[in-house]
């Protein structure tokens, strides 16, 4: 999260799909963590998000939680075309289920934008299902699980990488699943 942080932080911000990819994964496992809310994560947690009422009516550039920074610089950013809050029936389709469930169910991103909806809304989604005593949904956690281990991307790196093997050279690599 710092490194991004410090990437959106330098004048010459260049959208990189593998940066963005990566800060996926990255926001994935965060995601991962604030369902679980493991007692080891727990005493962390507020290095990345306000876990805290702040978290309803707090500005979020007063906040040290790396998210919520992270929120507050991509908010400064010009061309962004997407909403960051979370429609009704997002949020109606999120409380549809009394337990808690991942916020991100992507699987590749092509810039950091697409994950703003996360980045600004994760501190109240976790504030709002740590005190309506929600459980994990073990079920759909490892549903989505095992479809992030089992899925492959055929489509190529990068264009300009002439040591990435192509989508025909990796064609038959996991058929057998």
């Amino acid at each position: 999260m710092r490194l991004c942080l410090l990437q959106l932080n330098r004048r010459d911000v260049r959208e990189d799909p593998l940066q963005a990819n990566l800060f996926l994964a990255a926001c994935k496992f965060l995601d991962l963590l604030f369902i679980l809310g493991t007692e080891d994560f727990l005493l962390h947690q507020w290095i990345f998000i306000t876990d805290t009422v702040d978290a309803l009516y707090a500005s979020r550039s007063a906040s040290h939680a790396l998210l919520d920074r992270l929120s507050t610089r991509l908010l400064s950013m010009p061309s962004r075309s997407q909403s960051l809050g979370m429609s009704l029936s997002e949020m109606q389709l999120l409380g549809a289920t009394p337990m808690k469930r991942p916020i991100i169910c992507l699987r590749s991103v092509s810039s950091i934008r697409e994950l703003d909806a996360f980045v600004h809304n994760a501190s109240v989604q976790t504030y709002q299902a740590t005190y309506t005593l929600a459980e994990p949904d073990l079920e759909f956690i490892d549903a989505v699980l095992l479809s992030d281990l089992l899925y492959f991307d055929f489509t190529p790196v990068s264009a300009t990488s002439p040591s990435s093997p192509s989508a025909t050279q990796l064609s038959g690599f996991g058929d057998d699943l």
